[in-house]
């Protein structure tokens, strides 16, 4: 091998093995500049997708290999690996922030099945309640109704009837029925028992006429509860109206749920009739298991819908 090496140095000199040396280290070069240009080749960016988004300046925008963001390109043409690595890196870190961020917005939003699109609904409140008494909500530009009816439940002298008091729509629709009673369970209309304690600003009268309701919606607010024996709220929260705790008698046998009707209800424009049903009564304070003096013997309770 040596032999070999001497006569084959002897024949291309000096010059000639430093130009040899020179072409390797030629060849050694042009196999590591084939390397740069494939990790640049990983990023399978085309030239015009690279000036698109150049021109454009498109900042966490899909491209076409599924990659997020604006790739600087100097360091395409000056193939400077480690800069598009640190950029890759990068648009990977925003584009994991990015998701964690839109994450609950989306939980919060509703999709729409039939246009396949997600929708925000308006409005960032959502509470929903009952306003006894009345057929419109309040006058706050933050609620609006849903629906408008007549209260309605059981028979006041049933003993097996239903607790709660309904808010039953105009126009009911049916679904699979037979006519004629069969007697199971029933529902009636609401009567006012009780108009000493209102406003007749609604109504001049209001003793067995019946009672209207509406379901009212704050655009705003998103809880609502209904305080007894005042009326008005606690701290910040909001009054979305007042009046009166009314229920059934407690002589009778049907049992009846407290509902706070308006400080000047309507009276529905059937007319004065007496047919009872749900017969609704004022609401006293009796002392003993409920402390006086702060409650009055035989004061009635008012009562607010608040909402927050």
């Amino acid at each position: 091998m040596m032999q070999q090496t001497k006569l084959f140095m002897s024949k291309i000199g000096i010059r000639g093995f430093f130009s040899l040396m020179g072409l390797v280290m030629v060849v050694c070069l042009a196999v590591l500049q084939m390397k740069s240009l494939a990790d640049i080749q990983e990023l399978r960016l085309t030239v015009p997708t690279m000036k698109r988004i150049e021109e454009h300046n498109v900042e966490n925008d899909l491209d076409t290999t599924g990659r997020y963001g604006k790739i600087s390109m100097d360091a395409v043409y000056g193939e400077n690996i480690e800069i598009l690595r640190n950029q890759k890196q990068e648009r990977r870190r925003r584009h994991r922030r990015a998701v964690d961020d839109i994450g609950p917005a989306v939980d919060n939003t509703t999709m729409n099945q039939d246009h396949k699109h997600i929708y925000t609904p308006t409005g960032t409140g959502g509470a929903v309640y009952t306003r006894w008494g009345r057929t419109t909500c309040s006058d706050d530009i933050n609620t609006e109704i849903v629906y408008s009816g007549i209260a309605g439940g059981s028979y006041y002298d049933h003993p097996g009837a239903a607790v709660n008091t309904l808010c039953l729509p105009h126009e009911p629709i049916w679904g699979t029925h037979t006519d004629g009673l069969e007697n199971y369970a029933f529902v009636y209309g609401a009567e006012y028992h009780d108009q000493s304690l209102f406003k007749r600003t609604n109504a001049e009268a209001l003793s067995s006429h019946n009672m209207p309701c509406v379901v009212c919606r704050s655009t705003l607010r998103s809880s609502t509860f209904m305080l007894p024996a005042r009326n008005r709220c606690f701290g910040d929260w909001h009054v979305e109206y007042h009046g009166y705790l009314m229920t059934g008698h407690h002589t009778h046998k049907a049992s009846s749920d407290y509902i706070c009707v308006d400080e000047a209800p309507e009276a529905d424009s059937s007319g004065f009739r007496t047919e009872y049903g749900v017969l609704l009564y004022r609401v006293e304070a009796i002392c003993g298991s409920l402390p006086c003096p702060q409650y009055m013997q035989g004061r009635e309770l008012t009562c607010a819908i608040c909402s927050k």
